[in-house]
């Protein structure tokens, strides 16, 4: 069916062909013919279009893939014919539940046969380790080669010449004062710096901006349709009008002059339907008391008043400030050296490193104290330790409510109709406590990344280390669905039909969980790899077709991620090695079991060797392939920005956002910033209820996602929406 529909309905299977920039290579329109070109799509295509986080994630596939495939082949010749070899002699190859006993061999032969099984599954926990071993230093390796690489060519991004600086000292907390100081420090010209501010309340006003956007948008909506069939309908002349209401406000009316408007210049302000009213409502308790005003004109000076709030607030710079900031540096190699270098004689003060993009700080939480973030560390990992380590309890607890004589106790009589119907009883016993469980796994990401959130974690990309069970998306499709059955106004439909948004945390979760059991499983019942080379060839296909077709990804760790995964693979395989000891020590097989010992030490110290060796390596850049130009240029000193404090809110009077111009698109004679239009790299097509003008606001509320090019609070420089009427 997905072969049929992926060339029909590319909106939904291909959006990202309708790209601006980025867009990946066209592939055939035959039933299977995608397939090959797909799998013929080099890496460095990849990495150009869809960056190197999507790369190591295929790369992790590839590799489990070609592990696995490489285990079979062992598996398949040796441990499979042993185990079904010592079966047919009646000698399983794991103990029965507790059967503690149960090895007790009658005569030579059989005891001549378990050694071999004993020994295959002894010598295999070795090979298959040392394998898994090479593999994983190897692709670790890779990606220090390939993230280098990946760097330098973005050297000029403003991402790799920033660093973030915690522990800030108040006199430093100074846009100018933070320049200054770390330009004086030698190692590079300083591009911008900003400091970051408490904007609660201008956060709260920009909420309500928006709630006020989308309660205008929906009123015309209402009274005008989308699409709407008026003859006379004219956009140009409502925005003007919203234009002129932005720049004076309408005196207000009392209650009987309002139905009877008869003021010439109102009336010229007004844009109605021939022969049809326009829509009223009452200001009192739940509009049904109070006075009446006209609907579109309220909501529009409603919208008018917090516009102006914003914007005033905005201008004022006026923010309380916080221990952290953001400092560009003019080249990469600054970022580098100031983030692995003390820079203060002062005690956990300027603690300096590598910024995340700016679409990735989580901005909410810099505000928390160092203090506080510490406490919250300790409070969130108990409580995930406790819900991952021991989440069979809740679930077992969870499920036994979900049988008969629960369910019974909750609604009495229950029992005899199940009884009655057999279909209904395997209902019951079989599908409900199933269902039950799903819905609980379901809810327990959810708690997971909300907790992350309240870690004070400072980038979203970071939350993949909270995420480690396995996590369903059924919620997310059911609420995508709801939203396009509920949109009315064409900003509703843009954003319910946005292309989907590529969680990794999501993926990594369940391909670790996978390659963890079948690595467990290996050498006990071999024909699991079978299953696992299967899992991951068709995940490396279905996720390299998605991301480079489907999913967006609103921000780019540069591949951090992989050395989280990297932990979790390791400690995934000590816990294969410590299953293997405790089988072979139940099956009396003390030698063989204590020689597993070694290997078990053997991997935690390659572990703690790998982690600290690479370290370093494999988040920094090395400045000897960096090369950065204008080294001998470096001096102390002031900096040639604008006046002091010029970048705290860098707005200007009759400017909507801080240097950029404003364009018109399409004729739209409305005023969008420049800078929303060169980042948006989707290009949707125009359909016959949105038109896809502004981009969602799923980042930062009541700000689009655009425009985000410097480390300033979204809430202080963010892109703003703009009203977006039904279209014609």
């Amino acid at each position: 069916m997905f072969c049929v529909l992926r060339t029909r309905w590319t909106t939904m299977f291909a959006p990202r062909t309708k790209l601006q920039r980025h867009q990946p290579p066209v592939l055939s329109s035959t039933f299977f013919g995608w397939i090959f070109q797909l799998l013929r799509i080099p890496e460095a295509e990849v990495m150009d279009c869809v960056g190197l986080d999507a790369v190591m994630m295929l790369r992790f596939f590839n590799m489990a893939m070609k592990m696995f495939a490489i285990f079979l082949v062992p598996a398949l010749m040796v441990i499979a014919p042993v185990n079904h070899y010592s079966q047919k002699n009646g000698i399983p190859t794991i103990p029965d539940d507790g059967a503690d006993d149960y090895y007790q061999p009658s005569n030579d032969d059989t005891e001549a046969v378990s050694f071999i099984v004993v020994f295959t599954q002894f010598t295999f926990t070795w090979v298959f380790s040392i394998l898994t071993l090479y593999t994983i230093w190897h692709t670790y390796e890779g990606y220090i080669a390939i993230r280098r690489e990946y760097m330098v060519k973005r050297a000029k991004s403003i991402t790799n010449r920033t660093v973030m600086v915690v522990g800030l000292p108040t006199l430093l907390q100074n846009d100018r004062a933070l320049a200054t100081f770390y330009e004086s420090l030698g190692v590079g010209m300083v591009e911008s710096a900003h400091v970051c501010r408490h904007v609660r309340l201008l956060k709260k006003l920009i909420e309500q901006r928006e709630h006020a956007l989308r309660a205008l948008e929906k009123v015309y909506t209402q009274y005008y349709g989308n699409p709407s069939g008026v003859p006379s309908y004219d956009p140009e002349f409502i925005y003007a009008e919203n234009d002129r209401t932005l720049g004076n406000p309408r005196p207000s009316t009392d209650d009987h002059d309002h139905e009877d408007q008869t003021d010439e210049n109102a009336t010229l302000l007004r844009s109605s339907i021939p022969g049809k009213k326009r829509p009223t409502m009452r200001l009192g308790w739940m509009g049904l008391m109070g006075k009446k005003v006209d609907k579109i004109d309220h909501h529009r000076e409603v919208f008018s008043t917090l516009d102006k709030a914003v914007q005033k607030m905005r201008m004022s710079r006026i923010f309380a400030k916080t221990s952290i900031g953001f400092v560009t540096f003019e080249e990469m190699s600054s970022a580098q050296i100031l983030a692995q270098t003390v820079n203060t004689q002062e005690t956990l003060s300027c603690i300096t490193s590598l910024a995340p993009e700016p679409r990735d700080v989580f901005w909410d939480n810099l505000n928390i104290p160092p203090s506080e973030l510490g406490v919250r560390s300790i409070v969130v990992n108990t409580t995930v330790f406790f819900l991952v380590f021991f989440w069979a309890g809740p679930v077992g607890l969870f499920s036994s409510f979900l049988n008969l004589e629960s369910l019974e106790k909750l609604l009495p009589g229950i029992t005899v109709i199940a009884e009655a119907s057999p279909i209904i009883k395997s209902l019951i016993q079989g599908f409900l406590p199933t269902i039950g469980v799903t819905v609980f796994l379901a809810v327990v990401p959810k708690i997971l990344e909300a907790l992350s959130e309240r870690q004070g974690i400072q980038a979203h990309s970071e939350g993949i280390g909270l995420l480690p069970l396995q996590l369903l998306q059924i919620g997310e499709v059911i609420e995508q669905t709801a939203k396009g059955f509920l949109s009315k106004t064409p900003r509703d439909y843009a954003e319910s039909r946005a292309p989907p948004e590529l969680k990794y945390g999501v993926v990594y979760s369940n391909a670790t969980l996978m390659f963890v059991i079948v690595l467990i499983y290996s050498c006990i019942q071999p024909l699991i790899l079978v299953f696992g080379v299967a899992y991951f060839a068709m995940g490396a296909l279905v996720y390299k077709y998605q991301l480079l077709y489907v999913f967006f990804h609103p921000n780019e760790s540069g591949g951090l991620t992989w050395p989280m995964v990297y932990n979790r693979i390791t400690l995934g395989l000590m816990i294969f090695q410590t299953t293997m000891l405790g089988l072979l020590m139940l099956k009396k097989s003390f030698i063989l079991g204590s020689l597993i010992v070694p290997l078990l030490v053997g991997t935690a110290w390659f572990w703690y060797w790998t982690t600290e060796a690479y370290k370093d390596s494999a988040k920094y850049i090395p400045l000897q392939i960096l090369h950065p130009e204008g080294a001998d240029n470096r001096h102390s000193g002031d900096i040639s920005n604008p006046t002091p404090d010029s970048n705290v809110s860098g707005f200007q009077v009759g400017d909507q956002i801080a240097g950029h111009t404003l364009v018109d698109i399409e004729q739209d004679r409305r005023r969008i910033p420049k800078s929303v239009v060169d980042d948006d790299d989707y290009q949707a097509i125009p359909d016959r209820y949105t038109d896809y003008r502004q981009p969602p606001m799923t980042l930062f509320a009541g700000v689009l996602n655009s425009g985000m090019r410097h480390y300033n609070h979204p809430a202080i420089a963010g892109p703003l929406p703009t009203l977006w009427l039904p279209l014609k």
